[in-house]
């Protein structure tokens, strides 16, 4: 290293995926440079921090986000910058939220813009899946757009009618364009008429609480795409494994020690 670095974290206990190890974690431009065996001299930083008895490891990925998400009426109370405070106090420094339309009005594009902009308020990293409702002749475009923005998974809702409900024509046309941008198609795979029911029968009951939501999602009503996976199904479109969602330049404040990267 040429110049001194920002900081080290010192005689730490560092978790990786292949074990374990005694280190001192070397810190330049916001960025692990190095990992130094803790037997050898603490290097020289601008700033050290000794974590002697600490376990450090590396920032989580939260690959299923909604935030300030907008769905008919209603919208969460949440923001980026709650959210992301929340996830970095748990040791999460990427969230992967869904740029789904709020609106009839609102395409596939523009809600993954607005979602970007949203996150520049965000204090960790954030990816974003898209979301497609209905069908129209400027998806095809408008995907392509999405995967230039580094945006290649795509989720469809198989319930939620009225608000984010897509159909089998328009979940069949956009699988058929992922195929030809090597991208992910993500169901949210439920029966609509089943829990459309569901759902009816609790308010008629007066059960509108978040603690009843789960028994308005019986097992009968949710479907299963891949085994394993109920209520969400997972479609890799290409011939190719897919590279997770590249960041699409939302970036939150850099947290010493975290470097992850979707």
């Amino acid at each position: 290293m040429s110049h001194q670095p920002e900081l080290v974290i010192s005689n730490a206990t560092v978790v990786n995926s292949d074990g374990r190890q005694e280190a001192h974690i070397v810190v330049s431009d916001g960025r692990i440079a190095a990992l130094v065996d803790a037997t050898q001299p603490v290097p020289t930083a601008a700033r050290t921090i000794d974590a002697a008895g600490m376990l450090v490891v590396p920032g989580g990925v939260d690959g299923h986000c909604h935030v300030a998400q907008v769905t008919g009426r209603f919208r969460t109370l949440d923001d980026y910058r709650t959210t992301s405070t929340a996830a970095l106090w748990g040791g999460t420094t990427t969230i992967i939220d869904f740029g789904i339309p709020r609106d009839a009005q609102e395409t596939p594009l523009a809600a993954v813009l607005h979602k970007k902009e949203l996150a520049t308020q965000s204090r960790c990293d954030v990816a974003l899946h898209g979301a497609v409702v209905t069908w129209d002749e400027t998806v095809p475009w408008q995907l392509e757009q999405l995967a230039a923005e580094g945006v290649r998974s795509v989720k469809m809702y198989t319930t939620n009618r009225g608000t984010t409900m897509a159909d089998g024509d328009t979940i069949l046309k956009v699988m058929r364009e992922l195929v030809r941008l090597d991208g992910l198609a993500y169901i949210h795979a439920e029966h609509d008429p089943i829990i459309a029911d569901c759902t009816e029968q609790h308010a008629q009951d007066g059960r509108i609480g978040i603690e009843h939501l789960h028994r308005t999602r019986p097992e009968p009503g949710r479907g299963d795409l891949r085994e394993g996976d109920p209520g969400h199904g997972r479609i890799h479109g290409g011939a190719r494994l897919l590279r997770p969602p590249v960041h699409p330049g939302c970036r939150g404040p850099r947290v010493p020690g975290t470097g992850t990267r979707p």
